[in-house]
């Protein structure tokens, strides 16, 4: 898990490894977002509770209760949260040949910048 400050800002970059891609291949990423809040009563819950919900794409805690534990009810999903959008943030990179994949991953993850 990762924690950003209130207010803050934090970047991260996508990784893996590719094998076996050949020139016409193409890697693509997807950040889901929410469209309506969790199906809960207090909108908050664990990361079961809030995971269980088929409105639950994008789960996270606002630390109300210090470092939330999975188990504490500090839980939500990411309808609302400023700049995810209610359905997905995607971008595709087609590879043009393999020599192209070393540097794939590197330029893939600024997208999210």
């Amino acid at each position: 898990m990762a924690q950003v400050s209130p207010g803050g800002v934090r970047y991260f970059d996508v990784r893996g490894t590719v094998a076996g891609a050949a020139s016409g291949s193409s890697i693509s990423t997807q950040l889901q977002g929410d469209a309506a809040y969790p199906i809960v009563v207090s909108l908050m819950g664990t990361v079961a509770q809030i995971g269980g919900d088929p409105n639950s794409d994008f789960i996270w805690s606002p630390d109300a209760v210090n470092t939330a534990a999975p188990t504490d009810s500090d839980w939500t999903n990411g309808y609302g949260v400023p700049g995810l959008p209610a359905s997905s943030i995607s971008d595709t990179l087609a590879i043009a040949n393999s020599s192209f994949l070393g540097n794939v991953w590197s330029a893939f993850s600024d997208i999210f910048r």
